[in-house]
């Protein structure tokens, strides 16, 4: 749910900035999207066990 809209928001964020600063963001937005696969991946680990 929320890494969707994290990676809408990157794509849109990153249209209307410069490209020093887009590619920036570009990767702060991936990090969080992978940060959120790495929680949701925790939690199903959690309710397996």
């Amino acid at each position: 749910m929320m890494s969707s809209t994290s990676s809408s928001s990157s794509s849109s964020s990153s249209s209307s900035s410069s490209s020093s600063s887009s590619s920036f963001l570009f990767c702060f937005f991936k990090s969080l999207i992978f940060v959120e696969a790495i929680e949701q991946l925790g939690l199903l680990v959690e309710r397996n066990l």
